[in-house]
């Protein structure tokens, strides 16, 4: 796929070239005239986009094919991290086929560390993000300024095909410390206005 990446602010940039410039092919930066209206400088390159649920559900059949089982259990998180390890210990032992000493567990609960482990470092960064119908041209990435009212938010759009679905995501945000995971009508139409000069055939005008 084709991948432009954009940006309003050349600062971002520190006047390089962005460090990945040798792990892509046909890397190029756009001149000035080629950039999108509200950018600064902007690049070019050959990339690879992964339609991720579908990859997700062909990894679980190549796992289950090399004879990997699946359990969906519900773990207690009161007594901690050890205790939770010995409770999956348990029922590993007790409903999988397989009688080999378990070498590892991967703890991939997210935000539910807080209380699992415990970790109190721990926060969340909301993101929220568009599936809008047809299949983006290329993929677009545009970094703007960030914003003076609060510098914690990153302002970014992406526009990212998904192939094979006949659809495209359309974000993002990334919003330190907010708890809400409900979708935010503002933000989609937010989300939505900045993407309209950059997929014209996703978006009308």
């Amino acid at each position: 796929w084709s991948s432009d990446v954009c940006s309003s602010d050349l600062r971002s940039w520190d006047n390089e070239l962005p460090w990945y410039i040798k792990h892509v092919e046909n890397f190029e930066q756009l001149d000035d005239h080629a950039c999108p209206k509200g950018t600064r400088i902007g690049f070019k390159y050959d990339s690879v986009m992964v339609n991720v649920p579908q990859y997700l559900t062909y990894l679980l059949w190549e796992a289950k094919s090399q004879g990997a089982s699946v359990l969906q259990e519900e773990l207690s998180h009161v007594n901690g991290l050890e205790a939770a390890l010995k409770e999956a210990t348990e029922i590993v032992n007790e409903k999988s086929n397989h009688k080999e000493q378990i070498s590892c567990f991967v703890n991939s609960t997210g935000l539910g560390a807080m209380k699992l482990v415990p970790d109190g470092t721990m926060y969340p960064i909301r993101g929220q993000t568009i599936t809008v119908a047809g299949q983006a041209k290329r993929i677009t990435t545009i970094n703007f300024k960030p914003n003076p009212e609060n510098v914690k938010d990153a302002i970014v759009t992406y526009i990212l095909p998904r192939p094979g679905s006949d659809t495209s995501i359309i974000g993002g945000t990334k919003q330190i410390g907010l708890w809400n995971g409900d979708p935010i009508w503002k933000t989609t139409e937010e989300l939505l206005e900045r993407a309209k000069p950059f997929a014209s055939e996703l978006l009308n005008e």
